[in-house]
């Protein structure tokens, strides 16, 4: 929810990657772990992209602050160090990341049958936050507009040109997405927030 829209696509599918092995049962303790460069490269959701220019995506990510604070500023860097030796990619995370991704326990970060079948990358952005909520909560649409890097279109384009089409979009795949707008306290002809209530229907029974 707090990395930088300014991320491009790549850098951002890779930035998934990284952290999804961190979250991994055997590396939840972590400061440091190797990655081979087929993992990042052979993998599901690698675009073509990805696969050709690694090196450049990777050394763009390394040492950069990444993830930012309550005034959507970019201050925490991701990944402090990442050098490619001969066993793959060494990637040192921070203790203050490390914390960030505590969770209690392990967990599958995403999901490549669903990235794969999403057409574009702020499809991809909605549904990583509906994942990471799988319920009913608020979302503002201020802060909507800041993650998804859309803010300077009228809300009423902003509803039919993207979230609209993320939910009918998501529909396809068995997550139903229902929506709720609240009005400005001061002024109801704005709205000021949204109550997302999300389940997946599929087999898989949770986001």
């Amino acid at each position: 929810m707090n990395i930088d829209p300014s991320l491009n696509k790549n850098e951002y599918l890779v930035c998934l990657l990284f952290i999804n092995v961190f979250m991994a049962d055997f590396n939840r303790d972590k400061l440091e772990i190797t990655i081979r460069p087929t993992a990042i490269t052979k993998n599901e959701i690698a675009t073509q992209t990805i696969k050709y220019h690694s090196n450049i995506i990777i050394g763009n990510l390394a040492g950069r602050k990444i993830i930012c604070d309550s005034n959507k500023s970019p201050t925490v860097v991701l990944f402090e160090t990442i050098e490619k030796t001969k066993a793959g990619y060494e990637i040192k995370i921070s203790p203050t990341v490390r914390e960030i991704f505590e969770t209690g326990g392990s967990f599958s970060l995403i999901y490549l049958d669903i990235l794969n079948k999403l057409k574009t990358y702020k499809c991809i952005k909605f549904y990583c936050l509906m994942k990471i909520w799988g319920d009913e909560f608020d979302c503002y649409i201020k802060w909507l507009r800041w993650y998804l890097n859309i803010q300077y279109l009228d809300t009423a384009q902003f509803f039919k040109l993207y979230i609209n089409k993320f939910i009918k979009e998501l529909k396809q795949m068995e997550i139903l997405i229902k929506m709720a707008k609240h009005k400005d306290d001061k002024d109801n002809r704005l709205i000021q927030k949204l109550t997302f209530d999300v389940f997946d229907s599929s087999e898989r029974g949770n986001l």
